[in-house]
Parts: C-alpha cells; sequence; structure tokens
C-alpha cells in the first residue's frame, strides 16, 4: 500500500482493492462538497462530526467541556450568536 500525500488531502493506492478506492472517492466527494458550504454551515458540519468521535483528549482545564456547554447554548438560541463581524467591530477593527 503506498500512501501519496498532496497538500492536505492524501490518496491510498492498492492493487486490486476497488472497494478501497471507492471508500477515497466517496470520502473526497464529500469533501469537496463540503467545501462548498458557507462558513456557519461547515462549522456546524464541523461540530457534529466531531461530536460522533470517541473522547481522546484529557480536558485539564474544562477548556473542551465550556466549548462544547456553548456550542449546545448557539445550537438552541442561534439569535444568541455574535457574528465576526460584530467581534472585530467590538475589538476596533
Amino acid at each position: 500500500m503506498t500512501l501519496l500525500f498532496t497538500s492536505m488531502r492524501f490518496r491510498v493506492e492498492k492493487a486490486g482493492d476497488a472497494a478501497l478506492d471507492s471508500c477515497m472517492t466517496r470520502l473526497q466527494e464529500v469533501e469537496e462538497a463540503a467545501l462548498t458550504l458557507p462558513d456557519a454551515e461547515r462549522a456546524q458540519l464541523a461540530s457534529h462530526l466531531l461530536q460522533t468521535l470517541p473522547g481522546v483528549l484529557a480536558d485539564d482545564d474544562e477548556g473542551v467541556a465550556e466549548a462544547l456547554r456553548r456550542d449546545h447554548e448557539l445550537e438552541a438560541n442561534p439569535a444568541g450568536g455574535v457574528t465576526w463581524e460584530e467581534i472585530k467591530k467590538g475589538l476596533g477593527r
């Protein structure tokens, strides 16, 4: 099996393994479709996907728990969010 890295993408080559090739093609199609989404929708998709993964990081400082709490709060009340433009304006940029 050979891994070929190109930028942030990679391709797995293995002679005669059509299932693996099909899986990689499907993954690439999903990635390309996701990259066409607006930033907010891509962020929401990324958040949902990350929540499906098993926890592997230690949360010694409660930072991950706080980020998840804020994410759930924003999902429950999207109007309570602040845009990046509003943040920059508040910082005087």
